[in-house]
């Protein structure tokens, strides 16, 4: 029977690849669970697996990454199923928005998708992206006004091999808890 935990991991980490790392290292041990970032700084994620390995990475996540200094990990029963392990967005605390984005330009075969989904990843932005047939690349970012604002203005730019020539703006529907590749449309 697996063993579920609820992690809070507490520090310097705003910032940091802590998340994203702790994600990483919980998928290379087979663990399933989430991931998140909190508005406080901390890191909280739910881990499910074979009790070694849920332990392992407890210990991973006290150690922090290079960039992070982490001054406590709070450990405590937790509860559910899961497939897999997610990097979820950001517990917002603020009212919501969900924009959709479509970028002009050099931006396809430059890792425009990877880089901008590590710009949601770290700001907390929920939603999608994807490569359209005409060229451009299309998103639909989900968080606060603030954070999805600062992945737009990112996305202005783009990764350094990308030149963007210009972007479309518009406003969407939906809520999401992840930030997804899609496959190309």
């Amino acid at each position: 029977m697996p063993t579920t935990k609820h992690l809070l991991v507490r520090g310097r980490l705003r910032d940091t690849r802590m998340a994203e790392a702790l994600a990483a290292e919980a998928t290379a041990m087979g663990l399933a669970g989430w991931v998140r970032s909190r508005s406080d700084g901390s890191i909280e994620a739910m881990v499910q697996g074979e009790a070694d390995f849920v332990g392992m990475l407890v210990d991973w996540a006290t150690r922090g990454t290079s960039d992070a200094l982490v001054s406590a990990v709070e450990i405590s029963d937790g509860s559910g199923s899961f497939q897999g392990f997610q990097r979820l967005a950001a517990a917002p605390t603020e009212p919501t928005v969900t924009r959709r984005i479509t970028v002009h330009g050099r931006v396809q075969g430059v890792g425009f998708r990877d880089a901008l989904r590590a710009q949601a990843w770290a700001g907390g932005v929920a939603g999608w992206v994807r490569n359209r047939i005409d060229g451009t690349v299309e998103a639909v970012l989900h968080g606060t006004e603030e954070s999805v604002q600062a992945v737009i203005a990112w996305a202005r730019r783009g990764p350094p091999a990308a030149r963007v020539t210009r972007i479309e703006v518009s406003d969407a529907e939906g809520e999401f808890q992840s930030f997804d590749r899609l496959p190309s449309a």
